[in-house]
């Protein structure tokens, strides 16, 4: 007989606080001294949201990865080739890209609702978030090591990866240096995200 004070297994499935990110444990943990608005809640959700798609075009990406070979195969065999998994790999990786973009948007809502009255600081533009940042432009109750982060981001990833996203929405897929160059922003991105979820 089953004990009412089992646990449903679908518990298990959405409560495992070790697997989480800094961002998961922020959003499930959120409270005191940060506040619990609609916004706040909103900004990590739209970050999670856009990670957990990077996330999952990485899966599709790695089933992909096997099969490259077999566009040289066809090249040797035939003396032509379709390319068919380079494109969907790069697609994948352009993808995951576009997605790491998206998820400063929610970044940007976030630090507006906990920092609702700092100078300048706005979310209508990701550009201007950061550059504005570099500058030192926010008032002094915005902390300074958010800022600092935001500013180093500002003179090394972000001009980068905000300069590919433009170029991925206007032409097709890229070469493959091109994708590699993406993949290491990818993960430098998800590295700068846990950090400011850790310092905010």
């Amino acid at each position: 007989m089953k004990s009412p004070l089992d646990i449903p297994k679908i518990f298990h499935l959405q409560f495992a606080p070790e697997h989480w990110s800094k961002l998961q444990t922020l959003r499930a943990m959120l409270g005191d001294p940060l506040p619990t608005t609609r916004s706040a809640y909103e900004g990590l959700d739209v970050c999670l949201h856009h990670q957990n798609k990077v996330v999952i075009f990485a899966r599709m990406a790695q089933r992909v990865v096997p099969h490259l070979p077999k566009d040289r195969e066809e090249l040797d065999q035939a003396g032509a080739s379709r390319n068919q998994f380079a494109a969907e790999f790069g697609v994948l990786i352009e993808s995951m890209l576009c997605e790491m973009y998206s998820c400063l948007d929610g970044l940007g809502i976030f630090l507006c609702a906990v920092y609702p009255k700092a100078r300048r600081l706005q979310h209508k533009s990701n550009e201007k978030l950061f550059r504005l940042a570099k500058e030192n432009q926010y008032s002094p109750d915005f902390p300074e090591s958010v800022r600092l982060a935001m500013a180093k981001a500002y003179d090394d990833w972000f001009p980068r990866l905000r300069n590919m996203r433009r170029q991925i929405t206007h032409r097709s897929g890229g070469a493959t240096e091109r994708r590699l160059t993406m993949t290491n922003l990818i993960i430098v991105v998800f590295i700068f995200l846990s950090s400011v979820g850790g310092q905010a």
